[in-house]
C-alpha cells in the first residue's frame, strides 16, 4: 500500500504499508510495481541510447553487462591514473620530500576519530591516580568493614526475614530491599575491581601527555583539528602512492593494456548477445504491430562499433520501414505521432512480460490515432489487462469503451477551481 499526501503548504507525506517513508524509498519500490508511459516517452524512441536500454531490458544478459561494466570501470580508473601521473610526474617527484615529511610527522600519532579525547581521558585518570585510589579504598572499606554498610544491610535483611515470617503481607516490601541489597553486592564487586585497576604509572602518563602535546602542536601547525589531521594524512598517503606508481609507469601501462583487452573481449560477447536478442525482439514487435494496423512495418537493428564506454563497445539504433518498398530509416525520420504511440505500446507489452511489472499506466498513448486503429489499440490494451492492471488516460471513445471501469476527470470552476474524479460504470457489453 503506497500513499503520498500532497499538502497545500508544499510539503508531502509518504507512507509505505502505513509506515512513514521517503521519496527515494517510494521511487525504488514503485518502479518495480508500476510502469508509466506518457506521450513524451514516445519521443525516447528518437534516442539510440534508449534503443540500447530496450534491448538490454529484453535480453536477460544482465550478468555479462555487469561483468563488462566492472571491467570497464577498472580500466577507466587506471587509464585516468596513468594520465594524471604522466601530466604531473615532475611535480609529484618535487613534492615527494614534502609529502614524506608530512607523513613522518602525522603517521606516528596513529590517529583515528576520537583518539585525542581518549588520550585526554586516560591522562586525566593517571594524573589523579592517587586521589582515585584513595577514594576507592575509602568506599571499599566502608562496605567491607565489620561496622560497614554491607554488615548493616545483612542485619536489616535478617530483621526483615523475621517480620515476614510473622506478617507475610510485607513480602513485597522485603523484595524491594532484597533488590537493593543485590545491587549493593554488585556495586561492591565492581568498585573493588576499579580500585585495584588503577596504577601509579608516571612513565605512561608522560607518554600520554607527550602524544597529546604532539597532536595539539600539529593542529596549530596545520591550522585544523583532529579530523583535519586524519584527512591530511590520508591525502598524503594517496599522493605518495602516486609517486611510487610513477616509478612503475611501464607496469601500470601493461596492466592497463590487459584490462582493455578484457573489456574488448567481454564487450564482444555482449555485442553478440545484443544482436541475437535484438533480432528476437524485432520479430516479436513486428508481430504485435501487425495487429495494430501496421502489418507492413519492418524493423532492423543497426550496430555501430565505438570506442569502449560504460554501456559497451557499440551503439544500437532501430531503423524502420513502415510501408512496402520503402527503405529503412531512423524512427525519427519516418514514424508519425500515431505510429510512435503504437510502437511504444507494443514495446511496453513485450517488456512487461520480462520485467514482471504488474501495473501499467498509459497517459494518452493513443495520441495521433483514430478510427479502426484506435479500436485496435483499445483491444491491445484490453488484452494486456488480462495479465496486468492497466490504467489508461484517453480521449478516444474506441479505447474507453473497452474498459472495465471508468473514472471521469473534470474541472469545476466555482469560487475556487477544483479537479473532480468521478466513478462511472460502463454500460453492459456482450
Amino acid at each position: 500500500m503506497l500513499t503520498r499526501e500532497l499538502l497545500r503548504n508544499g510539503k508531502n507525506k509518504i507512507y509505505i504499508n502505513g509506515r512513514p517513508g521517503t521519496v527515494s524509498m517510494l521511487s525504488e519500490i514503485a518502479e518495480k510495481l508500476i510502469n508509466i508511459c506518457g506521450q513524451h516517452q514516445s519521443h525516447q524512441l528518437f534516442e539510440s541510447s534508449f534503443h540500447l536500454t530496450l534491448v538490454d531490458s529484453y535480453g536477460g544478459h544482465s550478468q555479462i553487462l555487469e561483468s563488462y561494466e566492472t571491467s570497464f570501470l577498472k580500466w577507466q580508473k587506471l587509464k585516468e591514473q596513468i594520465a594524471y601521473i604522466e601530466s604531473n610526474a615532475r611535480d609529484l617527484v618535487m613534492r615527494r620530500d614534502g609529502l614524506e615529511r608530512i607523513f613522518e610527522e602525522l603517521d606516528p600519532l596513529r590517529l583515528v576519530p576520537g583518539k585525542k579525547s581518549e588520550l585526554e581521558v586516560e591522562a586525566k585518570r593517571l594524573s589523579f591516580a592517587e586521589q582515585l585510589i584513595s577514594n576507592g579504598s575509602i568506599i571499599v572499606n566502608e562496605l567491607q568493614d565489620e561496622a560497614g554498610i554491607s554488615t548493616r544491610f545483612n542485619e536489616i535483611s535478617a530483621a526483615l526475614q523475621t517480620i515476614v515470617k510473622i506478617d507475610p503481607s510485607i513480602s513485597n516490601t522485603k523484595a524491594l530491599f532484597d533488590t537493593a541489597k543485590m545491587h549493593l553486592s554488585e556495586f561492591e564487586i565492581e568498585i573493588s575491581k576499579y580500585a585495584l585497576s588503577i596504577n601509579l604509572d608516571e612513565e605512561k602518563l608522560r607518554d600520554l601527555q607527550d602524544r597529546i602535546s604532539d597532536i595539539v602542536r600539529l593542529e596549530r601547525k596545520y591550522r585544523t583539528d583532529e579530523a583535519g589531521l586524519i584527512k591530511i594524512l590520508d591525502e598524503t598517503k594517496e599522493e605518495l602512492a602516486l609517486v611510487e606508481d610513477s616509478a612503475d609507469l611501464d607496469d601500470l601501462k601493461n596492466e592497463c593494456g590487459k584490462l582493455l583487452s578484457e573489456v574488448q573481449t567481454i564487450g564482444h560477447k555482449l555485442r553478440e548477445c545484443r544482436e541475437k536478442v535484438g533480432k528476437k525482439l524485432i520479430k516479436e514487435v513486428e508481430k504485435e504491430l501487425a495487429e495494430l494496423n501496421m502489418k507492413d512495418a519492418r524493423l532492423k537493428i543497426t550496430v555501430n562499433p565505438t570506442e569502449p564506454y560504460i554501456k559497451g563497445t557499440e551503439r544500437i539504433e532501430f531503423h524502420i520501414s513502415t510501408n512496402k518498398g520503402e527503405e529503412y530509416r531512423s524512427i525519427k525520420q519516418v514514424a508519425s505521432g500515431g505510429e510512435l504511440s503504437r510502437i511504444m505500446l507494443v514495446l511496453k507489452k513485450v517488456l512487461r512480460e520480462r520485467s514482471g511489472v504488474s501495473v501499467l499506466v498509459f497517459d494518452e498513448v493513443d495520441a495521433g490515432i483514430s478510427g479502426s486503429v484506435a479500436r485496435a489499440v483499445g483491444e491491445k490494451l484490453k488484452a494486456l489487462s488480462q495479465d496486468s492492471q492497466v490504467i489508461c488516460i484517453t480521449h478516444l471513445a474506441q479505447v474507453a469503451s473497452l474498459a472495465d471501469k471508468h473514472l471521469l476527470v473534470k474541472k469545476d470552476s466555482g469560487v475556487r477551481t477544483k479537479t473532480c474524479l468521478l466513478y462511472t460504470s460502463p454500460s453492459p457489453r456482450d
